[in-house]
C-alpha cells in the first residue's frame, strides 16, 4: 500500500477534494424537485466578479469565465477578451476541466452545496470575470469562497428566462473598449441555447 502512495501539487489534492465531495452530495441533489423561477445570485471578491444563474431544470451545470486581456490568462494582442466555457449534464462528467483547472471544480462544489442545502436540483451556469486588475493567480480558494458569498445574499428572481438573462447582461462588467454582452455567452453556451417549455 505505501509503494501506492506518491506527492502531488497541493492544488491537485485542493481540486480532487472538491471533486469528491460534490460526487458525494450530488445523488442526494438529483433525487430532489427542481426550482419553481429563475435565480441569479452574485458575488465579488479580489476583482473576480460572479454570477450565477439557477434555472427550473433537472441538474446540470456550466461554467464561463471571461478572461481580459491583462489578466494573468490572456496576454492577448488583439485586445479581446477570451470567454472559456466547460459542462457538464445530468451524468456529470467523466474528463477532467482542462481549460478551466481547479476553478471549475471550486465553483461547481460552492453551487452542489447550495443546492443541497436548498433541498433543490437545478441546471446552473456560472459567469465568472477576470479583469486585468487580477493580475496574480491567487488559488481556487478565491473562487470557491466568492461562489460560497453568493448563495449568502439574497438573489434575485425572476420568471422567465429572457428576464434573468436581461439582468444578467445589465451585471456584466465589460472593461473599458472591450464590449461584454450576455449574446456573447449565449452562443457558445449549451445550456442558455436549450428551448424549455418555461421560455414559452
Amino acid at each position: 500500500m505505501r509503494g501506492a502512495q506518491k506527492m502531488v501539487p497541493t492544488r491537485w489534492s485542493i481540486t480532487a477534494t472538491d471533486d469528491i465531495i460534490f460526487k458525494k452530495l450530488t445523488p442526494e441533489i438529483k433525487e430532489n424537485p427542481t426550482i419553481d423561477s429563475y435565480y441569479v445570485y452574485e458575488s465579488s471578491y479580489m476583482d473576480n466578479p460572479f454570477l450565477i444563474l439557477l434555472m427550473p431544470s433537472l441538474f446540470e451545470y456550466e461554467n464561463f469565465e471571461t478572461w481580459f486581456p491583462g489578466s494573468v490568462w490572456n496576454d492577448s494582442f488583439d485586445q479581446r477578451p477570451r470567454i472559456v466555457e466547460e459542462y457538464e449534464g445530468f451524468k456529470c462528467r467523466k474528463q477532467y476541466a482542462t481549460d478551466e483547472g481547479g476553478g471549475y471544480y471550486a465553483a461547481r462544489l460552492a453551487v452542489a452545496e447550495a443546492l443541497h442545502k436548498m433541498r433543490r436540483q437545478a441546471g446552473v451556469v456560472v459567469f465568472r470575470e477576470i479583469p486585468p486588475q487580477y493580475s496574480a493567480p491567487l488559488d481556487v480558494w478565491v473562487v470557491r469562497e466568492t461562489a460560497r458569498d453568493a448563495f449568502k445574499q439574497r438573489g434575485e428572481k425572476f420568471d422567465t428566462k429572457k428576464d434573468a438573462l436581461k439582468f444578467i447582461d445589465s451585471r456584466l462588467r465589460a472593461q473599458e473598449g472591450m464590449p461584454l454582452g450576455i449574446g456573447d455567452f449565449e452562443k457558445l453556451s449549451k445550456i442558455l441555447r436549450q428551448k424549455r417549455l418555461t421560455d414559452f
